[in-house]
């Protein structure tokens, strides 16, 4: 499959199309667009961007060779919550900054004190899908209603809040923050949401709120720890912003998670906050606090149902 997909223009002759996997195409764009989210230069940046809007050609042509000529494509990468940038969403954008005096994506990015230029710039020549914040801080920063924008009613419900974006002083994402005893429920419905929007409509006026910092991205929860298990590092009601994981063995040794235990373990329902760390094929989840907290040993990978990176800590002082 490699160099069917480094050869060059992919030929649209079903033949050849059929020595490509669809399924695997979509997960290497999934493995991509997770190490988009953990890249810190913008050099590094582009290079995955561009292997993503290179696979997102190469996905069209295969779409085109496999399905009738009057099928619509299917929906490629199979990612969950993003929205597909089509040539329609690109013409509402670009008719919104011809009329608010936006020239460019520079000064786009610029209203909206959002993610950076190059990207924006790259989202406009559509070569890149778009993660629902960003899209969010450009419909609110252009001042397109929600119900406007030419998309599905799926991707629609996972944009943040109508007007969210131009109701704060700081243009960053807000994040509903769920309280430690409401964490389980929580990330129950996260994992049985079985295609639908993980983001859903909230009131901003009766849920508390954080505001995401800058490269915190899709899929980002934030909760609100209670305990003292990680204590110094981590403390009783600071706010932790999470980002899920996919794939257990890509978790570095060393980091701080958070994990939803699975029925077939004996925490089962249980939702901690840890250490991740690795002793050959031993996975144990360590507390910082070595006075009061129980470290964890996880015999099986199943024993874990939902397990997410800690990127970003909010206390108060």
């Amino acid at each position: 499959m490699v160099n069917v997909i480094s050869g060059g223009e992919i030929s649209r002759d079903a033949s050849v199309a059929e020595n490509i996997d669809p399924d695997s195409l979509a997960r290497h764009y999934r493995v991509l667009q997770q190490r988009l989210k953990q890249v810190d230069s913008e050099e590094d940046r582009k290079i995955i961007e561009d292997k993503l809007a290179k696979l997102d050609r190469i996905s069209r042509h295969v779409a085109d060779a496999i399905n009738d000529p009057g099928d619509p494509l299917p929906p490629f990468p199979s990612t969950p919550d993003t929205i597909r940038n089509t040539p329609e969403l690109r013409e509402c954008i670009k008719d919104a900054m011809l009329r608010e005096g936006v020239r460019n994506a520079s000064e786009l990015n610029r209203r909206i004190g959002y993610d950076s230029a190059n990207s924006i710039e790259r989202l406009l020549a559509g070569k890149l899908n778009w993660f629902p914040d960003v899209l969010s801080a450009v419909l609110d920063g252009l001042n397109i209603k929600h119900d406007d924008a030419p998309l599905s009613p799926a991707e629609r419900g996972l944009l943040a809040p109508d007007g969210i974006y131009n109701t704060w002083g700081v243009l960053t994402r807000p994040i509903p923050v769920v309280d430690w005893a409401n964490a389980a429920t929580h990330i129950a419905s996260l994992i049985g949401r079985n295609g639908e929007p993980v983001m859903k409509k909230w009131d901003p006026e009766n849920t508390d709120v954080a505001l995401a910092p800058v490269g915190v991205r899709r899929n980002t929860q934030a909760f609100r720890v209670h305990g003292v298990s990680m204590e110094p590092t981590i403390s009783d009601g600071d706010i932790l912003f999470c980002e899920e994981q996919y794939d257990l063995n890509s978790i570095p040794s060393g980091k701080i998670v958070i994990v939803r235990f699975s029925d077939d373990s004996e925490y089962a329902g249980t939702v901690v906050c840890k250490r991740l760390r690795r002793a050959g094929s031993i996975l144990m989840l360590t507390s910082d606090n070595e006075k009061t907290g129980k470290d964890i040993t996880v015999n099986s990978p199943g024993e874990i149902a939902w397990i997410g990176i800690v990127v970003r800590k909010s206390c108060e002082l």
